[in-house]
């Protein structure tokens, strides 16, 4: 229990001194580490206060000792480093620093800063004031950068630290920041806005008002000298376009780009004018005559670098961005301007080529003049350039459409038509791609025809008939070719091959690849009709190389001695001459079974009045043929009756229709007799 009550008792203790030093005049809790071994070993942690941009000196003491001149001293040592009686402790027995620097009525030239007491006539103190009286800093010394003034007169420190982000009476600094200036332009405010002007730490830069990584601009020291082109440059710093602090410096409508950097027309400030595209001041160099409205008018030509005049700033061309646009100058004006830099030039100087008000072409990135007249070469993303690259388009519509390569887009007319009189107008017929309205300006010729050289080696469209004798139209080329058979006046390739479909002299080859005087070859022969060509015996057919004739229809495993068959099977011609085929057509056999004769080529069939019968022919008897004549007479009679019976029924119905007429009844009455009396009983059969 006692050691809690003694553990809260040291904490309270410890609150209430920390709570007594941040509200204690002239301390805010802000610090930095100490860098010296000296300060380490006599500084409280974290407790420096920078007075350069790498050194420090002690702010806050160990117990028994207080910040003189920045350093920690007590009565035996501060002799070496000034008075210590000025110091008015802020505890007698066990001080940590200073209250006042006034002690005795007195400060002789010391003033309280941060907790320690300085002497403004030496250094370090003439870096923070540079007079002082009654131990109160008069007058800040803002000339080096390091501090700036609290405006707020009711505050204890009047003298702030650049890099004091906690600051005094509402007026801060930036943390990280070794430089500023105060940029406030209302002498009665009673805060201050600060502008870092460099930062302590290597590698960062004033981004925004913060000392941060320097990212994509151009810094270096804890400065830049060019931003990247989302932000605008301003005394080492980079603001956000768009931004409050950015539009104070260069209004939105003036700013501009320059490759990746940005730039600015005209300066808010009218102090500054745009060098190298940063507001600034000129009288460092005196290469810009400015104008009262913060640009410049006139880039001075005697000056030794080569510097041109470039939308009210002026730029050389051996920094960037002015590299990035002009490669030669003469008299402040550029005479030559860099390919591909989106800039031309006339005779009032050098424009952007999207500037229309001097002869631009809107929404173009790259352009160039040609024969005095302006062309776009590369349009802005989201645009198009027009044929005759006289104008970046919104959009292609016919007869124009979108063609893009390696991510560069223009409208181009549509497949048959011509760029012509500022329209697309229609190619011939013939034509796919033109450069004019004639056959004879064919660049692609269109689908279903195809190219041909004249006599002359001139290139015209034809269609498929149109190539000539000795020549076919390959699709796959849009061509006329040349068959390359000799003696073929036409031909044709339906897949890989080259095949002849006339020959001026002799026949087609069978395999169509040539042309021969005459039709040689086992079953081969000469057409009768049509086209001269070599062609397969009928029952034979080309086989799959087209080199010879074979059997249409094999003979199968069950014949024997056939040499021809048909589609089902049966031999059809034996393979030796004096054989004929036999009943069965399975086979061939020298003469024909009794009764058999050969007809119909070589195969055998019975003989009249004989019939084939379990595979012979077999001689039909008399009884069997007065059988076949009684069934014959059985059928025709009954076909007979049948015949009368319809003729009956038509009558019968015809005279029910005419009832009425008595003479014509009775006259069907007895035709109806006779019939019957015709057809007679079943008996009668």
């Amino acid at each position: 229990m006692i050691n809690t009550l003694l553990y809260l008792g040291l904490t309270l203790v410890a609150v209430a001194g920390a709570e007594r030093l941040r509200t204690s005049p002239y301390q805010n809790g802000f610090g930095i580490p100490c860098t010296t071994t000296d300060m380490i070993r006599d500084c409280q942690e974290g407790k420096c206060v920078p007075t350069g941009r790498y050194i420090s000196v002690c702010s806050l003491c160990k117990p028994g000792k207080i910040p003189l001149n920045g350093v920690c001293v007590n009565e035996s040592t501060a002799s070496d480093y000034g008075d210590i009686n000025v110091c008015q402790k802020n505890d007698e027995s066990n001080p940590t620093h200073c209250t006042s620097c006034s002690k005795n009525g007195s400060s002789n030239g010391y003033f309280l800063f941060y907790g320690g007491c300085y002497l403004a006539s030496l250094w370090p103190g003439n870096g923070y004031c540079l007079e002082a009286s009654n131990g109160v800093c008069t007058r800040c010394n803002t000339n080096n950068r390091m501090i700036f003034i609290n405006r707020n007169t009711s505050a204890p420190e009047k003298c702030i630290l650049c890099s004091d982000h906690i600051g005094f009476g509402g007026s801060k600094g930036i943390q990280g920041c070794a430089d500023c200036m105060d940029r406030t332009t209302d002498s009665s405010s009673s805060s201050v806005d600060i502008q870092c002007l460099r930062c302590k730490t290597y590698g960062t830069a004033p981004i925004d008002d913060t000392c941060t990584l320097i990212g994509p601009h151009t810094c270096s020291d804890g400065y830049c000298t060019r931003c990247y082109k989302t932000h605008i440059f301003h005394l080492g710093g980079c603001f956000s376009r768009g931004g409050t602090k950015a539009e104070a410096i260069c209004a939105t409508a003036n700013q501009f780009e320059i490759g990746n950097y940005s730039a600015c027309k005209a300066c808010v400030n009218t102090d500054e004018a745009p060098d190298q595209g940063n507001c600034k001041k000129h009288s460092e160099r005196n290469k810009c005559t400015k104008d009262s409205a913060g640009r410049c008018s006139n880039c001075l030509h005697g000056n030794p670098i080569d510097v041109f005049l470039f939308y009210g700033g002026c730029y050389e061309i051996s920094e960037m961005p002015g590299g990035l646009i002009c490669n030669a100058t003469s008299r402040g004006l550029c005479t030559s301007v860099v390919n591909g830099s989106g800039v031309f030039l006339n005779s009032s100087g050098c424009y952007f080529c999207n500037d229309t008000a001097n002869g631009g072409i809107s929404n173009c990135d790259s352009c160039s003049l040609e024969s005095g007249s302006m062309v776009c070469r590369v349009c802005k993303s989201g645009t198009y350039r027009s044929p005759d690259s006289t104008q970046c388009l919104t959009e292609c519509t016919h007869p124009l459409r979108k063609y893009c390569s390696n991510d560069i887009c223009i409208c181009e007319c549509e497949v048959g038509y011509h760029f012509s009189g500022g329209a697309c107008v229609p190619c011939h017929e013939s034509c796919g791609l033109c450069t004019g309205p004639t056959e004879n300006d064919c660049e692609i010729c269109a689908t279903g025809w195809y190219w041909k050289h004249d006599e002359n080696n001139h290139l015209t469209c034809v269609g498929a008939d149109g190539c000539g004798d000795g020549f076919y139209a390959d699709r796959a080329e849009s061509e006329c070719l040349q068959c390359e058979i000799d003696n073929c006046r036409t031909c044709a390739k339906p897949d890989e091959t080259v095949l002849c479909t006339e020959c001026t002299t002799g026949y087609i080859s069978l395999n169509e690849t040539v042309c021969v005087t005459s039709c040689t070859g086992e079953n081969v022969e000469a057409s009768s009709d049509g086209v001269k060509r070599c062609v397969c015996q009928d029952g034979y057919q080309k086989s799959s190389d087209k080199s010879t004739c074979v059997l249409m229809h094999p003979c199968p495993p069950d014949t024997s001695g056939c040499s021809r068959c048909d589609s089902a099977g049966y031999c059809m011609r034996c393979e030796n001459a004096n054989y004929v085929v036999q009943l069965n057509r399975k086979d061939c056999q020298e003469g024909c079974p009794p009764n058999s004769a050969a007809m119909f080529g070589p195969v055998c069939v019975c003989s009249e009045g004989s019939a084939l019968t379990d595979g012979a022919c077999v001689v039909v008897t008399r009884r069997s043929a007065a059988a076949t004549s009684t069934t014959v007479a059985v059928v025709v009679v009954a076909v007979a009756i049948v015949a009368v019976l319809i003729g009956v029924l038509c009558w019968y119905f015809l005279r029910n229709k005419n009832k009425g007429r008595p003479s014509r009844r009775a006259r069907s009455v007895s035709r109806l007799s006779e019939s019957m009396e015709l057809i007679g009983s079943a008996d009668d059969f």
